[in-house]
Parts: structure tokens; C-alpha cells; sequence
């Protein structure tokens, strides 16, 4: 994991608050420990304020996606690479799906940039300085939520079903 002091600006083009950018950069393209890594963050952060985005990829062939979490509590925010996939196709379409699951599980619920705000992901902090700004304004300071205060979910049964 990859750590960077990130400067967000505003609006007016001034600097605002640090942000500690937490780039998990083994989990770029692979499904496997991008699961891992969401899973250990929002356990990790369980009790933190959260905001949670889906943030579709640039450089792929499919519909990629990839997750910031963004972190109120620490002023961090954990960057979980593109390896699902939306499109439900392969070993990242069953990333993606169980992904949607164990958010589930814990109660949050991401909220999906458009298209247009796609990103390449990558190892350097300034591809993601355009995404982390929008995203911070998006979140705004009612829509953070703390997973420990929501009330337990049973995974809906489309997710415990294999796709034929």
C-alpha cells in the first residue's frame, strides 16, 4: 500500500483540508486481493464516518470499477483498485458481486460515479486528484454514514445464487 499526502482544492481553486490518499496499489487488476483489501477496510473502519463511491475505470475493455472509501473519522481515504467488475462476466464479475454483498452485509451502500467521471487507475496520487475532489464534494457532510450504527442485513438471495 502506497500512502500520499493529497491537498483537494475548492471550488475557487484554493487548497482545503489534507487528506491522507491510502492507494491500495497491489489490488490494481486483481480481484482477489481488491476484495481482500474492502473487506479489511471497512472492518478496519467499522466505527468511522464513511462514504463509499464506486468509481468506474478508464483503461479497461469492460465495465471496471473500482471503490473509494472515504473516510470522515481519519481523513483518509482508502482506494481500492479496478478489479470488478460490473458487467458480471468472469473471476471480477464474482468480485463485484461479492463486493455488493459484504457492503450489504455491513449496511452502506456506494454511490456509483458516472462514466464521465471515470478514472485510470493507477500508482500515481495526482490521476486521482480530479476524482477525490468530486467525491468529496459529493459527500458533502450529511451522507456519511458509520457501518457499527446500522442494523445488521442478511445478504439478499440473488448473491448467495450461482449464475447460470
Amino acid at each position: 500500500m502506497k500512502t500520499f499526502i493529497l491537498h483537494p482544492t475548492d471550488d475557487l481553486g484554493e487548497e482545503s483540508e489534507l487528506h491522507t490518499l491510502m492507494l491500495h496499489d497491489e489490488t490494481l487488476g486483481v480481484t482477489q486481493r481488491a476484495l481482500k483489501a474492502l473487506r479489511d477496510e471497512l472492518a478496519q473502519r467499522i466505527a468511522h464516518e464513511l462514504f463509499i463511491f464506486q468509481v468506474p475505470a478508464t483503461d479497461a475493455h469492460c465495465e471496471v470499477y473500482g471503490f473509494f472509501l472515504v473516510d470522515k473519522t481519519t481523513n483518509e481515504i482508502a482506494i481500492i483498485g479496478d478489479g470488478f467488475r460490473g458487467d458480471g462476466g468472469g473471476e471480477g464479475g464474482a468480485g463485484h458481486r461479492a463486493a455488493q454483498a459484504l457492503l450489504s452485509i455491513y449496511g452502506v451502500r456506494p454511490l456509483e460515479m458516472l462514466p464521465e467521471d471515470a478514472i485510470p487507475f493507477g500508482e500515481d496520487a495526482e490521476t486521482y486528484r480530479e476524482a477525490v475532489n468530486k467525491a468529496l464534494e459529493i459527500a458533502g457532510e450529511s451522507r456519511f454514514e458509520i457501518p457499527q450504527q446500522r442494523k445488521p442485513r442478511y445478504v439478499d438471495w440473488c448473491f448467495s445464487q450461482r449464475r447460470r
